[in-house]
């Protein structure tokens, strides 16, 4: 079913409880064969099952539009209905009698159509009873088309000063003519524009005509108006504040930095901010503002909100990048800011700097790096005349011109001594026989080790070394950890055989090792120049499981016993370095054996027999010898294990490797 528009004119007040219908007026817009409108509500929507029409409802200077209603429920007549309904204005229900039949359109008792007259028709025009209670129609009558005869505006220029619309007061003749309304034309709609009901804006500075003419365009009237309105920023001399003007208005919708004749200006919500000091930006770029006003003579680094800036003449120069100062020190700049996470080493026409946090760090002095190497630095600059070996939290680099050399691999020296450098750092772990132009050097833990004296090895063989340095001219017996050895020109000769006294010994030397007969190498090296309290040494290695036992003294021991043993297995082995004895003791054991013959040497660690059953010195539980699996003492044979219990005195020195 389509909905039907309903006009209606009320003359009413709200309902209260307990208040009647006020008589009003419904009307569906239609045309009869006079020409006149006429009001109908019809039957077919009267029914409160249908789909209703949307009335509008005149009501106390308003118009409802009225969707929701119900319809018969009060007192009806044979032409109209009530029709009660819910006022969104006032919030309060309204009833009003509505029409129901073309025929009741013209002339009621209680209500009657207004048509205007146009020309060459007539129209018609209702009395009404003018009592407080009374709303009766009393006459009807025709009314004539009464064209306009004349339009006179209250003046004939106006001047304006800012841009709010405003209506020109037009006095229409005479005052009953039919047709009220005008047409409204402006001579440059671009200066001053007027719109259908006649309101004039001001759209920029400039004179323009407002004309009205009636709605036949016979009649006109007109209007110069002037518009003188402020732009930019200006000074109010009411409260001597300094405003961003639009057309005469304040701006308060305007943030930005703009000029006018007494210099730039940062202008906050439409008015100037002399408070405010810092860098804000416009379309031409950002700028040094101090108390409110750009800073032309500005040349530093400044902070704002947002950062700090380096400003040249005011303006922020984003071409920028290099490290610049202020009254709070020296900055990393990236394209005209503060880099604060700048980490590196940058230069400017000073030098190049260490920049910690965005700031030069003058209390630094280390090694740093950039992308362009790694940089000894004092004092938070570049020292480009250093040439020695500096340390950083990383490691201690070699420097050369300042700057470190990772192509150099050799030995070099600062203050703290001679250092081992593989691709220019120091090599902690380093344990060798290294060059530089000065000779060859023993390295222990990256350093040259000027205290030793001895034969040390690298790659290319084994040297004599004299004070931390290889001694190319010695000719003799060298002696390490590892024995004896046979050197020629520094260099231990590996292709020498032969028999050679040393020390007083008569010794074999099997490709360039010393051996003392019947000696291990590994114990007769370290037998060569061991000193002991008594005439007696006893040395034991554990990895061959043998023990020697010297007599004599320092570089004169001769081999008394060369005897096999088992230290101690792996997960409980004997301990390591150089002893003295210290006691004796017949035996040890347990409920279930007994060890003989046990001579100490540290602590709990003894030489002593090989395992034998409770009480027995025959039944052996465990023979083995040769291999490592004590507890951490030394096992012999028995009868060995006596004899050093017979002979070896208190105080003898016992190595143990």
């Amino acid at each position: 079913m389509k909905l039907k528009k309903v006009i209606v004119g009320l003359a009413a007040v709200s309902l209260m409880a307990g208040m009647c219908a006020v008589p009003a007026l419904a009307a569906e817009i239609s045309n009869d064969n006079s020409g006149a409108e006429i009001a109908v509500l019809s039957d077919e929507n009267t029914n409160q099952e249908s789909e209703l029409p949307t009335l509008e409802i005149r009501h106390n200077g308003h118009i409802d539009e009225v969707t929701n209603y119900t319809v018969g429920d009060s007192e009806k007549g044979d032409d109209w209905e009530t029709v009660t309904y819910k006022c969104d204005v006032e919030q309060a229900q309204n009833m009003v009698n509505v029409h129901k039949t073309h025929e009741a359109d013209m002339w009621n008792k209680d209500y009657t159509v207004d048509i205007s007259a146009k020309p060459g028709v007539k129209g018609t025009k209702s009395i009404h009873c003018t009592d407080n209670d009374c709303y009766e129609v009393t006459d009807v009558t025709d009314t004539e088309w009464v064209p306009v005869s004349g339009i006179v505006f209250n003046t004939d220029k106006k001047y304006v000063t800012d841009d709010t619309p405003f209506e020109l007061d037009a006095t229409i003749y005479p005052e009953d003519a039919s047709d009220q309304d005008l047409i409204w034309e402006s001579s440059d709609p671009s200066v001053i524009s007027v719109d259908e009901n006649g309101t004039v804006t001001p759209i920029k500075n400039g004179t323009a005509t407002i004309t009205a003419y009636d709605s036949e365009m016979k009649v006109s009237a007109s209007c110069e108006v002037t518009a003188d309105m402020l732009n930019g920023i200006c000074k109010n001399t009411a409260d001597g504040n300094w405003y961003y003007y639009r057309n005469g208005i304040i701006d308060r919708t305007y943030t930005n930095v703009g000029k006018n004749a007494n210099g730039w200006w940062y202008v906050k919500n439409g008015q100037v901010d002399f408070s405010y000091t810092g860098v804000k930006s416009n379309e031409n770029g950002s700028w040094r503002i101090v108390r409110g006003k750009v800073d032309f003579n500005c040349n530093d680094i400044v902070k704002s909100e947002d950062g700090w800036w380096y400003v040249r003449g005011g303006k922020v120069d984003f071409g920028h990048s290099g490290v610049d100062k202020n009254v709070n020190g020296w900055w990393r700049i990236v394209n005209g800011k503060v880099d604060f996470n700048c980490n590196s080493v940058e230069k400017n026409h000073l030098g190049w700097w260490y920049i910690r946090g965005g700031k030069v760090d003058f209390g630094y002095t280390g090694v740093a790096k950039n992308r362009l190497g790694w940089w000894r630095i004092v004092n938070g600059k570049v020292d480009f005349n250093c040439n020695s070996v500096e340390k950083n939290h990383l490691g201690w680099w070699y420097i050369r011109g300042g700057k470190v050399d990772f192509g150099y691999t050799g030995v070099a020296k600062n203050r703290l001594g001679w250092w081992r450098i593989v691709n220019g750092k120091v090599d902690f772990n380093c344990n060798s026989v290294e060059k530089n132009h000065l000779g060859w050097w023993y390295i222990r833990g990256g350093k040259v080790d000027f205290g030793y004296t001895g034969v040390a090895k690298n790659a290319n063989g084994w040297w004599k070394i004299d004070n931390g340095k290889v001694n190319f001219g010695f000719n003799g017996i060298g002696v390490n950890n590892n024995g004896a050895w046979y050197i020629r020109g520094g260099k231990v000769d590996f292709g020498y055989n032969g028999n050679i006294k040393w020390n007083g010994t008569d010794c074999y030397v099997a490709n360039g090792k010393v051996t003392m007969s019947g000696v291990s190498v590994q114990i007769s090296s370290r037998a060569a120049y061991a000193s002991s309290d008594t005439n007696w040494l006893i040395v034991t290695d554990t990895s061959a499981c043998k023990v020697a036992i010297f007599a004599g003294s320092k570089g004169n021991w001769s081999t008394v016993k060369y005897i096999s043993c088992s230290p101690g297995k792996p997960s409980t082995p004997t301990v390591k370095g150089e002893f003295k004895v210290t006691g004796r003791g017949l035996s040890f054991g347990k409920p279930s054996y007994d060890c003989w013959y046990y001579t100490q040497f540290y602590g709990d660690y003894l030489f002593h027999s090989v395992i034998y059953n409770k009480g027995s010195k025959t039944s052996i539980q465990d023979g083995r010898l040769g291999m490592q699996l004590s507890h951490g003492c030394v096992r012999l044979n028995i009868n060995d294990a006596k004899w050093i219990y017979d002979n070896i005195p208190n105080g003898t020195k016992v190595i143990v490797f």
